[in-house]
């Protein structure tokens, strides 16, 4: 039984000075928080955490809730938010 799973999250805005994905292992089960976590620690140094944090989550174009739950093989997608403030 799988225990973790491969996501790839695509960068859009502002992420995408660090390319246009990130592929991240996440154990099953990881919500949206979760995930955000992971990809802090991931891009430290070359985007600031609170830009993830205050980021949408989308999972298969439908933006997701912070305790969503990410499935194996999802399009996930992070989207900056687009107005300052």
């Amino acid at each position: 039984k799988m225990t973790r799973s491969v996501v790839r999250v695509n960068f859009f805005g502002a992420f995408r000075k660090c390319g246009d994905h990130e592929t991240l292992t996440l154990p099953v089960g990881s919500s949206v928080e979760d995930l955000k976590n992971l990809l802090a620690l991931h891009l430290l140094g070359r985007v600031d955490s609170q830009l993830i944090h205050d980021s949408a989550i989308a999972c298969n174009d439908t933006i997701v809730a912070a305790d969503y739950k990410v499935q194996p093989g999802e399009t996930v997608s992070i989207l900056p938010p687009v107005c300052g403030g």
